[in-house]
């Protein structure tokens, strides 16, 4: 949702530079570089702000396990979501889960169950795990198809001849 926002935030801003411009195509692509290189520098600060600063609020064990690892504004969106495990507790249809459908963060419902633990890493999307523009240490969270695809395999395999004939129509 942020990414989209900050997409849409610098489209805009795009054209209006673009619409504004009466310059050559030169003057057009220093104004483009410059703005991409200013965006470029305020990611990477928000990554080393997301690693470094500790706010106060997050100084609790409920967090302990995404600090340095989970961006900035992903952990002030879990912070805006915890507050709603008081009414909502564990019940996902009181929930609705938008967080977790829509961000990729977990809900108030979930949350709810590391009420005396730590979020675990893993419950948070790939997206908001991003805190550095290195490629280091991203393998071990490639998606392999190999192994689903053995599962089926298996999965077909005891099938009988009839659910196989109808599995594969």
């Amino acid at each position: 949702m942020y990414f989209i926002c900050r997409v849409e935030y610098s489209h805009w801003a795009l054209k209006i530079l673009l619409q504004n411009s009466l310059r050559d195509l030169y003057s057009v692509w220093e104004a483009m570089n410059n703005m991409i290189m200013l965006q470029h520098t305020e990611i990477k600060a928000s990554f080393e702000t997301s690693i470094h600063v500790v706010g106060h609020v997050f100084k609790v064990t409920l967090y302990k396990k995404l600090l340095g690892m989970v961006s900035r504004y992903a952990l002030n969106q879990i912070v805006v979501e915890y507050e709603r495990v008081s009414y909502v507790g564990i019940d996902s249809s009181h929930c609705r889960c938008v967080m977790r459908t829509t961000d990729g963060l977990p809900c108030a419902c979930e949350l709810a169950r590391y009420f005396f633990s730590s979020i675990p890493l893993g419950v948070i999307g790939m997206f908001w795990r991003r805190i550095s523009f290195s490629d280091q240490g991203l393998s071990e969270f490639e998606v392999r198809i190999t192994e689903k695809m053995e599962t089926i395999f298996k999965w077909f395999e005891e099938l009988d001849v009839c659910a196989k004939s109808y599995s594969t129509k």
